[in-house]
Order: C-alpha cells, then structure tokens, then sequence
C-alpha cells in the first residue's frame, strides 16, 4: 500500500502560541532575524504534546525556525503542558532538528516558573535555543543584536 508522500515543510512553526499581542511581535523579531515568516504553521493553543508531534512528523525536512512559548496551561485533554517538555519530546523524536532556531517567549507571569523549570535544561546540546523575555519585545533591534543568528 502506497503512503502518502510528506508535506513540504512550513519555514516557520507556531506552537501554542501567547495571545496575538506577543505572536505578532514575536514574528516581527523573526522577519527582523531574516527567517521568512511564509508559509507558517500554527498550532493552537491546548494542543496535547502528542498531537503537536504527530503535525511535526509529516514534514519531510525540519523548519527554518520554531516559536515555542514556555506557556504552561492545560491540553484539550486536561493535561498539563508547557514549551519546556514539548521541546524535550521533540529533540528525543527527532535528534536531526537540533539545528532548528528555537525561540522561546516567556510572558511576565511565567517568567518565575520558567526560572524553576529550566534549571534542569542543558541548553548546551541546543546550540540555536533562545529565549525571549516578553519584556525584551519592545526593542527588537537589540534583541536582534543579543540573539545573532
């Protein structure tokens, strides 16, 4: 039985992005970084891990860039999830996207837990990691010149 040839890959992914207010500044610093905001993927919020994996797996080639907010709140199953552990799961299923730019918006009122939570991340084996304090949206050029891609 013949399968269905994969999909193109989108140059960006959106995954259980904040509220408009910080999406659209967050891929404004991504169009100011170089990396084409067309085509997108946008995975809504509430999204279980495993779905959010699932639309990854079809790609045929890995995005140009990811926005993963840390963002903890609960799936459309009741389930806890947050941008840490979705980043976790997806260099496990797929070890090749290391490269992948990942930016990571944390908002205000996440900002203590994503503290607590990313003390047990070993950014080093994720050499295109980057975290966005939602406060560091307001100057997207220096952003820009901290994160140099």
């Amino acid at each position: 039985m013949a399968t269905a040839p994969p999909e193109q890959s989108p140059v960006l992914v959106l995954v259980r992005p904040y509220h408009a207010s910080i999406r659209d500044r967050v891929v404004a610093l991504v169009e100011a970084l170089g990396i084409a905001s067309e085509p997108q993927l946008l995975i809504p919020r509430g999204t279980p891990d495993q779905d959010v994996l699932a639309q990854l797996a079809q790609f045929n080639a890995p995005p140009a860039a990811m926005v993963v907010p840390f963002h903890v709140h609960a799936d459309t199953q009741g389930g806890r999830v947050d941008g840490l552990v979705l980043l976790q799961k997806l260099r496990r299923a797929h070890p090749s996207w290391v490269n992948v730019v990942t930016l990571m918006p944390v908002s205000q009122a996440s900002r203590p837990g994503f503290m607590m939570a990313s003390q047990a991340l070993d950014t080093a084996t994720w050499p295109h990691f980057f975290v966005v304090h939602e406060e560091e949206l307001d100057d997207v050029a220096k952003l820009v010149q901290r994160l140099k891609l």
